[in-house]
């Protein structure tokens, strides 16, 4: 596995991914502020039901900060556990995101400036982000996971070549086959 570093190009993706996200995640703390407070006129309907505005906010936050470093190739082959962690937390955070934002485009009145074209791009593209989540868990590759066998039947580093008299011959078999087999094969099952 090559080690790639982290180059000054990458990190300038991830800085512009963050700005992106910094004006609508302003946008979703002063409307969760405001929903901490009394209801005004223009802000009626959202307090009639905060819990979407909650979960988009915080999922969406979530989803676009940690998001933002999946995409440096030199973090996730230097650091491949973090990768694995941080998807399995932008994942679900995103797919909140996207579901809750589909539930508001349903849930909440129109204001007379909101027409149906805006309602439609707002269906489309919290459809697609919900898609393309789902398409990338099942583009995930299986988990690795330590051999089934037992560790008495694994050879060690002092390994002899022969057979060992204190090995079972159904043991040898087990190990013999568990060798031949690909790697991921014992994977494909689960």
């Amino acid at each position: 596995m090559s080690r790639r570093s982290l180059s000054g190009s990458q990190w300038w993706i991830a800085a512009g991914l963050l700005a992106l996200t910094l004006l609508p995640a302003l946008g979703g703390i002063t409307l969760l502020a405001d929903l901490a407070g009394p209801a005004t006129p223009e802000r009626a309907r959202f307090h009639s039901s905060p819990l979407p505005i909650a979960i988009h906010a915080v999922g969406g936050m979530v989803f676009c900060g940690l998001g933002a470093f999946q995409f440096l190739r030199g973090l996730r082959d230097r650091h491949p556990r973090y990768h694995r962690i941080a998807g399995r937390i932008v994942l679900p955070a995103g797919l909140a995101m996207a579901l809750s934002g589909l539930w508001m485009t349903q849930i909440y009145d129109f204001v007379p400036e909101q027409s149906w074209p805006v309602r439609a791009v707002r269906l489309l593209f919290g459809s697609a982000t919900a898609v393309g989540l789902v398409l990338a868990l099942a583009a995930m590759p299986p988990r690795t996971s330590k051999p089934a066998w037992p560790r008495s039947c694994s050879p060690g580093p002092f390994a002899r070549a022969g057979p060992s008299p204190s090995r079972k011959p159904q043991q040898l078999r087990m190990l013999k086959k568990m060798q031949r087999q690909p790697r991921w094969s014992s994977q494909a099952a689960i």
